[in-house]
């Protein structure tokens, strides 16, 4: 359901007051919809910001855009006072329409700019950006030359799912040289950043990079360039808060061993982080079909729509039938609705016997699902709409400026903060 914006009163744009705890009401409210809806927890994205900030203080959150562009997400950042990553001219305009300023709270951290983006960040005053060839920085010098620079590292990836060093990040050996070329070209060169990548089980690398860091900043100071900034860039889990707590005291304990935070600024790029455990996908059973001992069943989102990433990450996706307390049959495989024979979601899994029209939720979605999702075949991409716990909707409805609303989602989520 639209809701319009009402004067003098704060609206997430769709926007939906739920009792998180009744599911089935969440599906009847939207039964009528023809494809598949996502309902994202406006609480959540609170509550993890300010895990952050307990967590890592010291470390100011540029939140990465590609994760989840929508409006909704960015403006409740900004309000809370995130910074972004932006990687091209529409992220950052989308950005910058929400009155951030780009001269100190965003970073151009693609590391192959196009010329056109180039020229609108000099246009717009987005001056900080990340580097790590010498034909970049030709590129910017051209196009640019007003940047403030990052250079990026390849990171120790041991454990890594998907690999950013095999496309981002020079190795230590080309630091001195492109710090060269950088002052040759009279680009100050201010700091360091690298990206473990996605999805990686070994948390020390962070502690590893932040060590190879501190090799750069000394190989910059033979060159007599005083770096004073660390990126330590993204791969922070955004439902595994365990494994995040792990991390953060890992980042903090290297960042203390290999620097005086007195005299350095700390920044990272979150994206999953504060966005994937927000988002639930709904699906719809559309079709089933026995083949000899297996029973497949065909939703109305695949492999093409939001499941872009199944066919690397199959074993990230768990359905959760609606209706439950049933008993689990082995080996049924989970479809996309396309004519593309490989539109699988799920090659064998636990399901009960499930009758066409039945729903599906699919928990964690909030992360690049949406943003990488194609109309391939006709089928819609999910509709988005925002929950809102039923029990504060008085309030809700009452608060006239995002500070009220932010205070009031922040008091419904403080008794996590509290629990250390």
């Amino acid at each position: 359901m639209d809701v319009s914006p009402v004067q003098g009163r704060v609206t997430l744009g769709t926007q939906y007051f739920c009792d998180k705890e009744k599911e089935h009401g969440v599906v009847e409210h939207f039964k009528n919809e023809e494809g598949p809806f996502m309902v994202g927890d406006v609480a959540d994205i609170v509550y993890k910001f300010h895990l952050w900030k307990r967590e890592m203080p010291e470390i100011m959150p540029y939140f990465a855009v590609k994760a989840n562009p929508h409006p909704t997400v960015l403006r409740i950042l900004a309000e809370l006072g995130a910074a972004f990553d932006c990687a091209s001219k529409d992220e950052m305009e989308a950005v910058m329409s929400l009155g951030v300023s780009p001269s100190s709270h965003m970073i151009y951290a693609n590391t192959c700019k196009s010329p056109a983006n180039l020229t609108f960040a000099f246009d717009s005053i987005v001056r900080l950006m990340t580097f790590d060839n010498e034909y970049e920085l030709k590129k910017m010098w051209r196009f640019q030359p007003a940047a403030v620079l990052l250079i990026r590292i390849r990171a120790d990836e041991s454990g890594v799912a998907l690999s950013f060093g095999t496309k981002f990040g020079c190795e230590l050996d080309e630091v001195p040289y492109l710090l060269r070329e950088a002052t040759r070209l009279m680009f100050p060169v201010v700091g360091v950043s690298f990206h473990i990548g996605f999805n990686n089980s070994n948390p020390t690398v962070y502690a590893t990079t932040i060590g190879w860091c501190k090799k750069v900043f000394q190989m910059a100071e033979v060159q007599g360039i005083r770096m004073k900034v660390v990126d330590i860039g993204g791969g922070f889990p955004g439902a595994n808060e365990p494994q995040f707590l792990e991390i953060s005291r890992i980042v903090r304990d290297a960042l203390e061993e290999h620097f005086n935070l007195d005299d350095i600024a700390v920044m990272a790029e979150p994206g999953t982080f504060f966005v994937e455990s927000a988002f639930t996908l709904y699906t719809q059973v559309i079709g089933k079909r026995q083949k000899g001992n297996q029973k497949m069943y065909f939703l109305n989102d695949g492999a093409y729509g939001s499941f872009r990433q199944c066919a690397v990450y199959q074993s990230l996706y768990e359905p959760e039938p609606v209706i439950g307390g049933r008993s689990l049959e082995p080996g049924c495989s989970v479809w996309g609705p396309t004519c593309a024979s490989d539109d699988r979601i799920i090659q064998c899994c636990p399901l009960p016997d499930m009758d066409i029209g039945e729903w599906v939720a699919f928990r964690n979605m909030g992360a690049y699902e949406g943003e990488v999702a194609t109309n391939f075949n006709g089928f819609p991409k999910p509709t988005v709409v925002f929950a809102v716990n039923a029990a504060i909707r008085p309030r809700f409805e009452a608060c006239r400026t995002w500070p009220e609303l932010l205070k009031l989602l922040k008091e419904q989520i403080a008794h996590k903060l509290d629990k250390k």
